[in-house]
């Protein structure tokens, strides 16, 4: 596992938990907090993730957000700030399709020095809900993007996956409960066979007017 790619798989973790197929309605805020745990495989030891994100409705069919994700300690800490720019493109009584465009840059405290001028990256994601009864929807979001380390020479990175959850709540207020598991494949665009795939398990909690 390079240190570029455990970077952006941090960042990722911010690209899908708490969120719902359904963009917030015009003047709404929502703030959420959640956990995510990440391995690569069974013998490796699991890192964790802890985020914390905010979002708007701006209009019927767009909300902005915004996120931070951060594993604990110091010094060889992830970081990871981003912009979520999220679009509806259709949506039912009961199901919806939105489309996200989340910006992050991701760099770490001190130690990992090839990432200490940061990475930026860029991995759009489709949000495909559907809702099993009044107070809960299934969102089924695949995902695929490039990051880029922002020091010269420096290779970019591919990412494709898909994670599904559950958005359990009050969809009137934005309050919610989000479950989640989510796959996620990365590699190096230059050498395709230069890959891994890590399992990412997180939980979130959604509260919002």
């Amino acid at each position: 596992m390079t240190r570029m790619q455990f970077g952006i798989v941090i960042a990722l973790a911010g690209c899908t938990t708490m969120q719902s197929s359904r963009v917030l309605d015009p003047g709404k805020t929502q703030l959420g907090v959640g956990v995510t745990r990440i391995t690569l495989n069974e013998d490796d030891e699991p890192i964790y993730a802890g985020e914390v994100r905010v979002a708007r409705g701006v209009s019927d069919t767009f909300e902005l957000g915004a996120h931070l994700v951060r594993t604990p300690g110091m010094g060889e800490a992830f970081s990871s700030l981003g912009i979520d720019p999220k679009f509806q493109v259709s949506r039912s009584a009961t199901s919806a399709v939105s489309v996200a465009i989340p910006f992050s840059v991701a760099w770490t405290d001190e130690g990992f020095h090839d990432l200490a001028t940061g990475t930026i990256q860029l991995f759009p994601t489709l949000y495909a809900g559907v809702d099993l009864s009044k107070n809960v929807e299934l969102v089924f979001s695949p995902r695929a993007g490039i990051a880029k380390l922002s020091k010269e020479g420096s290779d970019p990175i591919y990412g494709i996956g898909a994670a599904i959850g559950l958005h359990i709540g009050d969809a009137a207020t934005s309050s919610a409960l989000h479950p989640e598991f989510s796959i996620l494949n990365i590699g190096s665009v230059e050498d395709s066979g230069d890959s891994e795939t890590f399992v990412m398990i997180g939980i979130g909690v959604t509260a919002g007017d």
